[in-house]
């Protein structure tokens, strides 16, 4: 169903894989967050004093495996344009099987890591090294050039999920922004099948591109509607 609609911007609530097919439009960019299928629970559950039912505190829906991107990828093909990209974030723990799902559909050129600079470092406090990056795959459909001479495949920007506190594994708007003014022109149209709390759709409104973002949590639609709609 739609949920928010204006200023180029369309929201939808529901579930990507039956609500994708609805859609009769031809996209010139995906980038989205899929489910990492890491099973990711917030570290606030296992003792914070934040409540167990607070939605920073659950888990994120269909994140026990790929599915999600592995059976949204034949219909994201269906709409994606030719000569176009995509971009696809990734667990550094799943990088491998997240390639194969997507290398299956188009041709993956470069995997690009996200640094998040010193202050998000996660993972074994004891016996490991802290964990202050993220994978994106960037696969193209055709020949387009990107629409910068070759960036570099490594972009800082630190951060720190707290500066956002709206859904677990939030992105922040400028890295959208970066993403998507290599690979789009004004006008054009982003799809994020699983846009979580909405920051492609306002990276791609402030760059005045249109945009049409799904989520199955409402909740997330809610953030998102208020995200774009300021």
């Amino acid at each position: 169903m739609t949920y928010f609609s204006g200023d180029g911007i369309t929201i939808y609530h529901g579930d990507a894989r039956e609500i994708l097919p609805q859609l009769n439009v031809s996209a010139d960019l995906v980038l989205t967050d899929p489910p990492y299928g890491i099973g990711y629970t917030s570290g606030a559950m296992a003792g914070s004093s934040r409540p167990k039912d607070h939605f920073m505190s659950k888990g994120i829906a269909g994140d026990e495996s790929l599915n999600a991107m592995r059976e949204a990828m034949p219909l994201l093909d269906n709409m994606l344009a030719h000569d176009r990209h995509a971009y696809f974030f990734a667990a550094p723990a799943r990088i491998g099987e997240a390639i194969d799902v997507v290398a299956q559909h188009w041709r993956v050129k470069n995997l690009l890591v996200w640094d998040k600079g010193n202050m998000a470092r996660r993972g074994d406090l004891v016996a490991g090294y802290g964990s202050n990056w993220e994978a994106i795959i960037y696969a193209a459909k055709g020949t387009r050039p990107l629409a910068r001479p070759r960036p570099l495949a490594v972009y800082r920007y630190d951060w720190f999920a707290r500066r956002d506190p709206v859904h677990p594994m939030v992105k922040p708007v400028p890295l959208m922004s970066w993403l998507i003014a290599n690979s789009t022109s004004e006008g054009e149209l982003v799809v994020d099948p699983f846009m979580g709390s909405g920051p492609t759709l306002k990276a791609a409104k402030d760059l005045k591109r249109r945009a049409i973002g799904v989520d199955i949590d409402e909740r997330s639609c809610e953030v998102a509607a208020k995200r774009v709609g300021g």
